[in-house]
C-alpha cells in the first residue's frame, strides 16, 4: 500500500503515527516506574510544575516531634563541610526512631562579612561533645575543603570504623545519588522525622534536584541536589547533611551494629515543635 509523502515536512502519516506510539509506549512505562517527570523533561523538553523540587516541603513540615534522647544512646552523624562560601551544618539520626535534628550549623552571614570563614575549631568541639554525650554508629562528613584533616582527627580519638569520608562531588557520585533518593523515600514513607528548626527546614525547602548521567541498577535515572543558582543566597547544606546523615544510619543499620547500646539512664531533651497531620 503506498503512502502520500508530505513533500513540505518529507514525512509521511506511517511515519508520524509510528513515531506518537514510541512517545506513548515510553509515557506509559516512565509512569510504571514513577519517572513521568524525568520522561517529560527528557522526551518532551517540557519541565513539569515542581519538577527540580528535590524534597516535598509540605510532607517535611509535617515529620515535625519532640523526642527525648537518652545520654548515650545511638545516633548517627552527617557532617556537609564548607570553608567560606557556604554553611556547615551536623544534622543526627537517632538510630532508634529515625528521628534527626540540626546539632551544629554555622551560617554564612552573606555580603554582611565577605570574609567569613567556618569556624573548624567550633565544628570540631561539637562533634567532640556529640561523641562524649552519646553512641556515634557513624559520622559521615564531607572531606573537601580542609576537613578531610577534622575527620582524621575525629577517627583518632574514637573508632576509627566509625569515622567515614563521604565524597558529595564526583567521586562519590553515584553513592550521594543514592542517597538522595533514599532521603527522599524515607520522608514519603514516614521513616525520618525531625525537630523542626526552622534552619533545617529552609535548606530542605531551598534544594533543587540536578539529573546526573547515572542510573540505579533497575535502569532509573538518579539525581543530586543543588541550589537554584550558584550565586543563591538560599543554602542546602543542611540538607545534605541530613541525607548523609540518615545514610549514616542506613549503613549502621545494615552492618548490625549494637543499637541498643545506652551507657546511661539520664534523658537530654532537644527542642521541636509538634504538628498535627
Amino acid at each position: 500500500m503506498a503512502h502520500v509523502v508530505d513533500q513540505h515536512h518529507g514525512k509521511t502519516g506511517t511515519a508520524e503515527r509510528l513515531h506518537q506510539e514510541a512517545v506513548d509506549r515510553v509515557d506509559r512505562q516512565a509512569k510504571r516506574r514513577g519517572n513521568a517527570a524525568y520522561f517529560e523533561r527528557v522526551w518532551l523538553n517540557r519541565r513539569t510544575q515542581g519538577a527540580r523540587q528535590a524534597f516535598d516541603a509540605d510532607r517535611w513540615s509535617h515529620l515535625t516531634r519532640i523526642r527525648e534522647l537518652p545520654i548515650g544512646g545511638p545516633i548517627a552523624l552527617g557532617l556537609d563541610s564548607s570553608k567560606w562560601r557556604d554553611s556547615t551544618g551536623i544534622v543526627a539520626t537517632d538510630m532508634l526512631t529515625g528521628w534527626q535534628w540540626l546539632a551544629g550549623w554555622w551560617e554564612h552571614p552573606g555580603a554582611k562579612d565577605p570574609n567569613w570563614e567556618v569556624p573548624t575549631s567550633e565544628v570540631e568541639a561539637t562533634l567532640d561533645d556529640l561523641f562524649a554525650r552519646f553512641h556515634v554508629t557513624r559520622l559521615y562528613g564531607d572531606p573537601a575543603q580542609g576537613y578531610d584533616v577534622i575527620l582524621a582527627r575525629q577517627a583518632s580519638k574514637h573508632v576509627p570504623r566509625r569515622v567515614v569520608e563521604f565524597f558529595t562531588d564526583s567521586r562519590g557520585l553515584r553513592r550521594t545519588a543514592l542517597a538522595c533518593r533514599s532521603y527522599a523515600n524515607a520522608m514519603r514513607s514516614g521513616e525520618v522525622t525531625h525537630a523542626g528548626d526552622e534552619r533545617f527546614t529552609a535548606h530542605i525547602g531551598a534544594a533543587v534536584k540536578r539529573d546526573v548521567r547515572a542510573t540505579d541498577d533497575k535502569s532509573a535515572p538518579l539525581w543530586l541536589i543543588e541550589k537554584e543558582r550558584r550565586d543563591s543566597p538560599f543554602k542546602v547544606d543542611y540538607a545534605m547533611a541530613g541525607l548523609i546523615s540518615w545514610q549514616a544510619y542506613l549503613d549502621a543499620i545494615a552492618s548490625g551494629d549494637p543499637l541498643a547500646e545506652i551507657s546511661k539512664p539520664a534523658l537530654t531533651r532537644v527542642r521541636g515543635r509538634v504538628r498535627s497531620r
